[in-house]
C-alpha cells in the first residue's frame, strides 16, 4: 500500500474515532426517545463515580441513537425478526412483547407485602385503597402467539393474585375484563402492532370502567364511561414506539369531548418524586367524585382522560419506587381514595426494589397524648411556587425516633426517620435551604400552605412536633416558625 493510501486510511479511521466524541451530547436533562428515558446526566469528578462516567459516555457518545436504529433495521432484514427490544413477531402481522416463563419470588412477594401495607396505611386513615393489574397482550390475544413464547395468564400473575388473597388486599385483575370485552365487542383492546406493550385507548375505556364500577362499593355517585363521551377516530402509526423500525399500523383514538381542566394550584409540580420515574399530572372536573390519587405506569399516564372525568381532581404519580413515598402524596394531595395499578411485565427487579419494598415502614396513626409539652422547637419555612410550605424543624436533641408526625389543627402529617436528622423524604435542597442548613439534623416535611396557614391573619396555625422512640415513648414540641 502506497503512503498515500496509509495516510487517507489513517485520517479516516482518526474521523470515524474522533466524530462521535465531536457529536457528543452533553445537554442536561436529556430524554432519549429510543430508551424512553433520561439519559446519564454528568457525574462528580471521582473515582468513586467511575462506573457512572461509563453509563454517562454510553448514554452520551454522538450517533448513538442513528447506530441503534440502523442495527434494527438490518436485523429485520437479515433475519426477519423485530429489530426493537423486547418485543417479537407473531402470526398474522402481530407483535408482542417477550414476557418470561418464569418470575422472581422475592419481588411478588415483596410487591404483595408493600401492597398491603399501602393498604393498612389507607385504611387506618379511611382512605379506600384498590389495587389494579394490567394484563400483558398475549395474556388477552393469545391465539397469534410466536411459538415458544407464554401465552395466557402468567405464573407472576397467578402467584401474585394467591399472595394478595392470602393478605386480604383489595384488588382487581383486568385480563378477564380485556378479554371479555374483545371476544363480546370485536373491538382490538391492543393493537396489532403498534405499541404492544400497552393497551390501546379501547382497552383503557373498558379497564377504566371496571375500576369506577369496583371503586362503586366506596362512591355510588361515580358513573362509567360511554363511547358517546368521546370523539372516536383512528389513527396511523409509520414507526415502532421510540424507533424507526417500521410497522404501518392503524389504531383507535378517543378523545373526551368535554376536556378535563386543571387545580388551581398545582402542587405535584414541586413535590418530590424519582429521578427516573417522575411522571406526574393534576387534572380536574365537573365530577362530584372525590378527589383521587392515582398511582400508576405508562398503562395509564398517557390516558388521563379515562379516569380524570369521574373526579373532581386527581392527582397521577408515576408508580415503581414512588409508591415507597404513598405517605409523602397522602400528605400534600389528602386524597379521599387511593388506585394503584401496576402491569404484568412490570413485576420484576427493573422496575421494583427488593430492599426498598422490604424495609419500608409507614407510620401508624398518631394515638392522642396523655399530656402535652409546652417545649418549644424552631422550624423554618420556605414556600415553593405552587402552594407548598417546605418545613425544616431542628431536631439535634431526637435520638433514636421509630415514628414522627407533625400535627396542625385536625391535620396530621407524617414523617420518616433517616439516619440522618429525620426526613420525610431524600430531601434536595435546591435553593429553599442552605447547605449549613441541610447539614443541622432536622425534620422536613412538604405541607399545603393553605392548611397551615391563616391568610387573613397573616399567620401560620399552631403546629406540633411529636416523636415516638423505639421503646414506645412519646414526645411532643411546640413548633415555631421562624419568618
Amino acid at each position: 500500500m502506497s503512503r498515500t493510501r496509509q495516510l487517507i486510511a489513517l485520517g479516516t479511521l482518526f474521523a470515524m474515532l474522533l466524530l462521535p466524541w465531536l457529536n457528543f451530547d452533553a445537554e442536561p436533562g436529556r430524554i432519549s426517545e429510543v430508551d424512553n428515558r433520561q439519559l446519564t446526566d454528568t457525574p462528580p469528578l471521582s473515582l468513586w463515580h467511575a462506573n457512572d462516567w461509563v453509563e454517562y459516555i454510553n448514554d452520551r457518545i454522538g450517533f448513538r441513537e442513528a447506530a441503534i436504529n440502523t442495527y434494527q433495521d438490518l436485523e429485520y432484514a437479515i433475519f426477519g425478526t423485530v429489530g426493537v427490544p423486547g418485543l417479537h413477531a407473531g402470526t398474522g402481522g402481530e407483535i408482542y412483547t417477550d414476557g418470561a416463563h418464569w418470575y422472581n419470588e422475592g419481588i411478588v412477594t415483596g410487591l404483595a407485602d408493600h401492597v398491603a401495607a399501602m393498604q393498612t396505611y389507607c385504611e387506618q386513615r379511611d382512605i379506600p385503597f384498590l389495587y389494579v393489574i394490567a394484563p400483558e397482550k398475549s395474556e388477552v390475544y393469545a391465539d397469534n402467539q410466536a411459538p415458544g413464547y407464554p401465552t395466557g395468564p402468567r405464573p407472576v400473575t397467578k402467584r401474585l393474585i394467591e399472595l394478595l388473597e392470602e393478605r386480604e388486599v383489595e384488588f382487581l385483575d383486568l385480563t378477564p375484563v380485556l378479554v371479555e370485552a374483545k371476544n363480546e365487542t370485536g373491538e382490538r383492546v391492543f393493537n396489532r402492532r403498534y405499541d404492544p406493550r400497552h393497551w390501546n385507548e379501547l382497552g383503557a375505556f373498558y379497564g377504566v370502567n371496571a375500576i369506577i364500577e369496583r371503586m362503586r362499593q366506596w362512591f355510588p355517585q361515580l358513573e362509567t364511561n360511554e363511547l358517546d363521551d368521546f370523539d372516536i377516530s383512528t389513527d396511523f402509526a409509520e414507526y415502532a414506539v421510540n424507533s424507526k423500525f417500521r410497522i404501518d399500523d392503524e389504531y383507535p383514538r378517543l378523545e373526551l369531548k368535554e376536556e378535563l381542566g386543571s387545580p388551581d394550584v398545582r402542587i405535584l409540580d414541586d413535590a418530590r418524586i424519582s429521578y427516573q420515574h417522575r411522571t406526574r399530572d393534576e387534572t380536574s372536573s365537573k365530577s362530584d367524585g372525590p378527589r383521587l390519587l392515582s398511582l400508576s405506569g405508562s398503562y395509564f399516564n398517557p390516558k388521563q382522560q379515562f379516569l380524570g372525568n369521574q373526579f373532581k381532581e386527581m392527582y397521577t404519580v408515576h408508580n415503581y419506587e414512588n409508591v415507597a413515598d404513598l405517605d409523602y402524596y397522602v400528605n400534600i394531595v389528602r386524597p379521599e381514595a387511593v388506585v394503584f395499578t401496576t402491569a404484568t411485565y412490570t413485576i420484576n427487579s427493573d422496575f421494583f426494589d427488593t430492599e426498598t419494598l422490604e424495609t419500608r415502614v409507614f407510620s401508624p396513626p398518631l394515638a392522642e397524648p396523655e399530656s402535652v409539652s409546652s417545649e418549644l422547637r424552631s422550624a423554618e419555612a420556605r414556600l415553593t411556587s405552587n402552594g407548598l410550605m417546605r418545613l425544616c424543624v431542628l431536631a439535634e436533641d431526637t435520638d433514636d425516633p421509630r415514628y414522627i408526625w407533625l400535627q396542625s389543627g385536625d391535620q396530621t402529617y407524617d414523617l420518616r426517620a433517616r439516619e440522618w436528622g429525620y426526613n420525610l423524604y431524600d430531601f434536595n435542597g435546591g435553593d429553599e435551604f442552605s447547605e449549613e442548613e441541610l447539614e443541622t439534623e432536622c425534620l422536613m416535611a412538604d405541607i399545603p400552605l393553605d392548611e397551615v396557614y391563616d391568610w387573613d391573619t397573616d399567620s401560620f396555625a399552631d403546629m406540633r412536633l411529636f416523636v415516638e422512640d423505639m421503646s414506645g415513648t412519646l414526645s411532643d414540641w411546640i413548633v415555631e416558625i421562624i419568618q
